[in-house]
């Protein structure tokens, strides 16, 4: 239990220290706002670079999180595994042919960034973590917690944004970013790779970005759109549960992430 409680520290700190940075990150930018003109491609890279290499620091020096990069199924089930990344990019298309106002910088950015920097901390690092923390539990209780955990925090983190957007509009995001980490979790547990779930993010986050030209939500929130977030949460609640059946459990190679 000590060496849980160890974990869960470790987790609490990097959650603590990514808001602490994103703060400072905060401040800088909007100092340099008030005399020149930043667009959001800009800002997506003056916060993420620095984050990422914060925390690629943090975990090389102390919590020294093992992250999955080769597969554990073999590449017939990874194009299994895969469906998600195949729903996005048909997404990502059908807005390229469809939109004639592209916006290709800020998807680029946003895609780049986004997919690399989240994955790498909420899924490589603090799921991981969150394994190891209730490794002395069953499989089945020691995945589901790890994951729902580490979803709720990547959509608590999420929150920030009610700076500079409505605070339903932020909500909702909230919300969204809770059920895509289940997703992403799942990819990212059931194909042994952090590339897979970085792919899918990253190529949803430019499908956004390419046809709305901004990463803030604007628009008021409707009755229709709580209605369909919770429903699309309830859904991906089932696909989750299907794809982290015990069978499934069974197959997940834990080995390297519990190293």
């Amino acid at each position: 239990m000590e060496e849980s409680s160890r974990y869960i520290w470790q987790v609490a700190g990097l959650f603590a220290t990514l808001i602490i940075a994103m703060a400072f990150l905060a401040v800088i930018l909007f100092t340099v706002k008030r005399s020149v003109t930043i667009s959001q491609s800009v800002m997506i890279w003056v916060q993420d670079v620095p984050l990422f290499a914060i925390f690629y620091f943090i975990n090389r020096r102390f919590t020294k999180q093992k992250i999955g990069i080769k597969p554990t199924i073999s590449w017939g089930q990874l194009l299994v595994v895969s469906w998600p990344l195949y729903l996005a990019i048909a997404i990502a298309v059908s807005e390229i042919v469809i939109d004639r106002n592209l916006y290709w910088m800020l998807a680029i950015s946003a895609g780049l960034c986004a997919g690399i920097f989240e994955e790498f901390l909420f899924r490589g690092l603090i799921l991981g973590i969150l394994l190891k923390a209730f490794r002395h539990m069953t499989k089945k209780r020691q995945v589901w917690l790890a994951v729902v955990i580490s979803s709720v925090l990547f959509g608590l983190i999420h929150s920030v944004n009610v700076l500079r957007q409505p605070i339903g509009d932020t909500a909702l995001q909230m919300l969204f970013a809770v059920w895509f980490g289940l997703i992403l979790s799942v990819l990212y547990l059931r194909s042994g790779t952090i590339i897979l779930p970085m792919l899918f993010h990253g190529v949803w986050d430019f499908s956004i970005g390419i046809a709305k030209g901004s990463i803030n939500e604007t628009a008021t929130v409707t009755l229709a759109e709580i209605i369909t977030n919770v429903v699309l949460f309830l859904i991906v609640l089932l696909i989750c549960a299907y794809c982290l059946r015990q069978k499934k459990l069974n197959s997940i190679n834990l080995t390297k992430l519990l190293a």
